[in-house]
């Protein structure tokens, strides 16, 4: 099962879904088992986190222009590096499912009270 969220993240849970729907099309036995979820990001995303900021001055005088590219050489042989706190939030709870997800079951368990 896979979803994606509105920050753009997709979670794939692996496990299994089991429904089970009477004569009169009432769903009487519900049942999903999250075996492992996953998070994923995509590319152009991550991509737009690496972007470099620096914008080319292109009035300069030759003296800076030669400092303009070693500077700009260092900088493309570092490794490019994020933070976590660069990354989209985190859509899945402690339970391993996104919030709307976590909801629904929820309203779905209180349902099959008796």
């Amino acid at each position: 099962m896979s979803e994606v969220s509105a920050n753009r993240c997709q979670v794939v849970w692996t496990g299994s879904l089991k429904a089970i729907v009477g004569a009169d099309n009432k769903m009487t036995w519900f049942e999903f088992y999250d075996a492992k979820h996953e998070e994923y990001l995509k590319r152009s995303d991550i991509e737009r986190l690496f972007q470099a900021e620096s914008p080319v001055n292109s009035k300069t005088s030759p003296k800076n222009s030669k400092t303009q590219a070693k500077a700009k050489n260092k900088v493309m042989q570092q490794t490019p590096t994020i933070s976590m706190s660069e990354l989209p939030n985190s859509p899945v709870t402690n339970w391993g499912v996104s919030q709307p997800l976590q909801e629904f079951l929820e309203v779905s368990f209180l349902d099959a009270l008796p």
